[in-house]
């Protein structure tokens, strides 16, 4: 599968699912294994770039143990993940020097 433009909502959902995968006592590899996907998938989900489906991401958090409020947030999540935020909406008729900032904040390691 392609990887795809990264949204403000599946980078959020990314982070949820690590945090759930963190949270479990697992790394990348262990959620692989667990799952019988290749790390790249797993790595790829986590950082936006390859949309999950629900049944995808159901299995990910049921392997994470992640139940209730949590689990019905980052689901509904992974529903919109494809839907631009904001920054999307705009394109290119945001000023240029709130894309540069854009892109600084895209290309920022840590803050």
């Amino acid at each position: 599968m392609e990887d795809r433009q990264t949204t403000i909502r599946s980078r959020e959902l990314g982070e949820g699912l690590r945090s759930a995968m963190t949270g479990a006592g697992l790394t990348g590899q262990d959620a692989a294994r667990l799952l019988g996907w290749s790390p790249s998938r797993v790595s790829r989900l986590l950082n936006g770039k390859r949309g999950g489906n629900e049944v995808d991401v159901s299995a990910f958090l049921a392997v994470c143990r992640v139940t209730g409020r949590e689990r019905d947030r980052l689901l509904r999540l992974c529903h919109d993940s494809g839907t631009p935020g904001w920054l999307q909406q705009h394109g290119s008729r945001l000023p240029k020097q709130l894309r540069t900032l854009i892109d600084h904040e895209d290309q920022a390691v840590r803050i």
